[in-house]
């Protein structure tokens, strides 16, 4: 009777919903109940390509019931330029849902909290104190540390293993930039009798669970009344739990006097803001918390997973990875390493780079947004408490923009209407928006597109790349855009790497 009872309730609450009909956008059949969630399931296509289907039969825009959870799906540049530009104040929040709930502090961190005057000013903060380019400036030596510890580790993997999986190594670089930044640590390559071996295991793994948990979604999202079912709802705490252990831990060691740290990190600059006499931000202990979980989340395995799938992109287009090659060693020679200054001057890196955005963007649907009023799109009628996606990936193959959308092809963003566009957030026209745009871009966006740029021309620089492997362009399952099958490589160095990168001080390989 306790099941026939919720059901009803459930039944009866959706025709309410169903009953309050305006001009929505068009919509494919529904089911009593679970309204569009059969779609997953029967398409057996992740959502952003499921979402791309169902947006060449619909239009651009079109809605869906997922439970309770009403969602508007926007699939080309101008519908949305109309959600992040003509819309952005009314979209400007984020969606309760429940798994990001006990993993976040109750929607308190940067990405997910709703767009309040405290939201405002943290990323103030971190535009200008935090993460602006004379800061990240600051922290060019880390990145040029550990890339010559990546292109040192990849020498000595090249001549001891025939082939190998090529995202340990983009893996471990990224966290490394990330946590010295962040935190002064550093983790991957230290030897497994060194005394922070097994805290960076520890806090790989709780990050990883962290970051699937984040993606995977809960069934709570969808129906909240059966939040106490939810076995991940559970799970999702215990990692936050664990995580608050560790960064508390980091936060113990930043408030010793003198601790004889070298270089100024991340953690010491939130630390001496939550200090200061004006009013421009009062971190709390949970808010610098979660300033670090939020960078250290969002830029860890994003920036890897994309330079893996770009990579693999070059070792399939040899032709492509030649022209990027030469044109390196044009502005570089063979005489030194490649520096961070040097990237302005290499175009067809840039569009390299550009074109792995296109077809690989991390995060295909961005982070979603949320209606905290009634707003309209294309005519349509954008009710207040609707969930919106965002269709990059439709949109980086949409056959109206592009020229042969599935072809990876640079060359379209060095002449032609494409020229000028950028990845930043700021397209005139939003062609690219690996970053998103407007109110709720990434704040870390300058950081990551630095690393992905210093680290493709590098590894271009130092090695010859072939496939120790067929190339398998599959995706993963989830909101991240990741290879189901790790990338295999057969590196060849083309420089005298030992001679130009000796003096590097981290030489251990990866050992987790």
């Amino acid at each position: 009777m306790g099941a026939f009872g919720l059901l009803l309730y459930l039944r009866n609450k959706m025709k309410k919903i169903q009953g309050n009909k305006q001009q929505l956008p068009p919509s494919p059949q529904s089911l009593p109940i679970i309204g569009h969630l059969h779609h997953f399931v029967s398409s057996g296509k992740e959502p952003h390509q499921l979402f791309q289907s169902l947006a060449a039969v619909h239009g651009p825009i079109f809605s869906l019931r997922l439970g309770y959870m009403n969602v508007v799906v926007v699939s080309d540049r101008s519908t949305a330029k109309q959600v992040l530009k003509t819309n952005d104040l009314a979209l400007a929040s984020r969606p309760k849902l429940i798994s990001v709930k006990h993993a976040l502090y109750n929607f308190q961190d940067v990405v997910f909290s709703d767009y309040t005057k405290e939201l405002r000013e943290i990323r103030k903060f971190l535009a200008m104190e935090l993460l602006s380019a004379k800061k990240l400036d600051m922290f060019t030596n880390v990145k040029e540390d550990e890339l010559s510890w990546l292109v040192l580790t990849l020498a000595n993997a090249s001549e001891q293993l025939n082939t190998f999986k090529m995202r340990d190594y983009l893996v471990g670089l990224t966290y490394n930039v990330i946590t010295r930044m962040l935190m002064g640590k550093r983790y991957y390559g230290a030897p497994p009798d060194d005394k922070e071996y097994e805290e960076g295991v520890a806090f790989k793994k709780v990050v990883d669970d962290a970051i699937k948990i984040g993606v995977a979604g809960s069934i709570a999202d969808f129906f909240p009344q059966l939040e106490f079912l939810d076995w991940k709802v559970s799970q999702a705490k215990k990692v936050q739990r664990e995580l608050d252990k560790f960064l508390q831990r980091m936060l113990d060691e930043h408030r010793v006097p003198n601790r004889g740290n070298s270089q100024e990190d991340f953690l010491d600059m939130i630390l001496e803001a939550s200090f200061m006499s004006d009013d421009r931000i009062k971190a709390t202990e949970s808010m610098t918390l979660l300033h670090l979980q939020d960078l250290i989340t969002g830029g860890t395995d994003s920036s890897s997973s994309f330079l893996e799938w770009t990579l693999a992109e070059l070792i399939m287009h040899p032709q492509v990875l030649a022209k990027a090659q030469e044109e390196i060693d044009t502005v570089v020679g063979h005489g030194r390493k490649v520096k961070e200054s040097d990237i302005p001057r290499m175009p067809y890196l840039q569009a390299v780079i550009k074109e792995g955005f296109r077809l690989h963007s991390p995060v295909p649907l961005l982070v979603p947004h949320y209606a905290n009023q009634e707003c309209s799109i294309n005519g349509y009628t954008i009710p207040c408490n609707t969930t919106v996606f965002v269709n990059t990936y439709a949109m980086g193959r949409d056959p109206k923009v592009w020229d042969n959308p599935l072809e990876f092809d640079p060359e379209r963003f060095l002449s032609g209407p494409h020229k000028e566009v950028e990845v930043l957030g700021q397209n005139v026209n939003f062609e690219l928006l690996p970053f998103g745009s407007g109110r709720r871009s990434c704040p870390g966006s300058a950081l990551g597109n630095s690393i992905v740029h210093f680290t493709l021309a590098t590894l271009l620089h130092c090695y010859d790349w072939k496939a120790g492997d067929k190339i398998d362009f599959a995706e993963s399952s989830g909101a991240a855009k990741i290879m189901k099958f790790p990338l295999c490589v057969q590196p060849t160095p083309r420089l005298q790497i030992q001679d130009m990168y000796v003096t590097n001080q981290y030489t251990n390989p990866i050992h987790m």
